[in-house]
């Protein structure tokens, strides 16, 4: 029962994932910017390779991306609560770029 709850959160995360994916779209949708820098080299974002994010955070993306993008990058986050737990959704969102990099946060370290 526990593994169908949490595939079952897994999706629902994945689905309001997929709504947003600019960022005037993720401020229309409640998300709001939790860590940012002025500048990040963000190469490649793969489930199997993440961004190192000034050796506090790594970035796991959800897809394969590779941006080759040197400069000013910012998370998005937006938390839910669904059946008793809280869940976090994260975006990479990367100056002058339209779409943001949906994925997992995670502080280095853990």
């Amino acid at each position: 029962m526990k593994l169908v709850t949490i595939a079952a959160l897994i999706m629902i995360a994945a689905s309001f994932q997929a709504l947003a994916e600019t960022p005037g779209e993720l401020w229309r949708d409640g998300y709001s910017i939790t860590w940012e820098s002025s500048y990040e080299d963000v190469e490649e974002c793969t489930p199997s390779t993440g961004v190192v994010l000034s050796d506090e955070f790594i970035f796991i993306c959800d897809g394969y991306e590779y941006v080759y993008h040197y400069g000013a990058v910012f998370i998005a986050s937006r938390s839910f609560t669904y059946n008793g737990r809280t869940l976090t959704t994260n975006y990479l969102c990367i100056e002058d770029e339209d779409e943001c990099l949906s994925g997992t946060l995670v502080r280095k370290g853990r």
